[in-house]
């Protein structure tokens, strides 16, 4: 992620969590639904990630990436 952002490709990253249940607090594991924002997201800023560049890739590009616009064609 950091070199994606070093080479301008911030507006088109998006943070996502992919586990399964045996990974999850919820059934033993050791990793919860709020990974991104309590674990991932302190280790960019730690990093140097810049608070713009965090709101870009958790709001704005999943804004853009779900957008539906009436009478566009996909």
């Amino acid at each position: 992620i950091l070199y994606m952002l070093h080479k301008g490709f911030g507006h088109k990253i998006l943070l996502g969590l992919d586990t399964t249940k045996d990974r999850l607090f919820s059934y033993g594991g050791n990793v919860g639904l709020d990974y991104i924002l309590k674990t991932f997201i302190p280790l960019l800023l730690d990093m140097g990630v810049d608070n713009g560049k965090i709101y870009e890739m958790t709001v704005l590009n999943c804004r853009k990436a779900l957008e539906f616009r009436m009478g566009e064609s996909v």
